[in-house]
């Protein structure tokens, strides 16, 4: 994934849920919804990313269901990078341009870039 234009950046949600930061965002002319998670509680953060993550999560949030959002993603995540204490998992996506997109993320972001970790 090559460096994104900031202002190609669309963010769709920010919230909180069960201790964990959540960042809806997309890119333009990708045709992919991104998910950036971060726990507050440990070393646990997620970059995530496919298609029609913002209606899921849109319907998940409005609807009853509650709980752990990327563990109701299943078939959905199509790739992205996770770190889980000391393990990270890449898949389709490395770290390096994650931590891209992140970057132009926190500044599109402005007072709210703390929620992001880079990996």
């Amino acid at each position: 994934m090559k460096n994104v234009d900031k202002k190609h950046i669309e963010i769709h949600a920010i919230f909180n849920q069960d201790k964990k930061d959540y960042i809806l965002f997309s890119i333009d002319e990708h045709e992919r919804d991104y998910l950036y998670i971060n726990s507050n509680e440990r070393k646990l953060r997620s970059f995530l990313f496919g298609k029609d993550l913002k209606t899921f999560i849109d319907s998940s949030l409005k609807g009853s269901k509650s709980g752990c959002i990327e563990c109701q993603l299943g078939y959905r995540i199509e790739g992205g990078v996770s770190l889980d204490g000391e393990d990270m998992i890449e898949s389709i996506l490395n770290v390096q341009s994650c931590n891209a997109v992140l970057k132009d993320l926190k500044d599109v972001l402005g007072d709210k870039s703390h929620l992001i970790e880079l990996f």
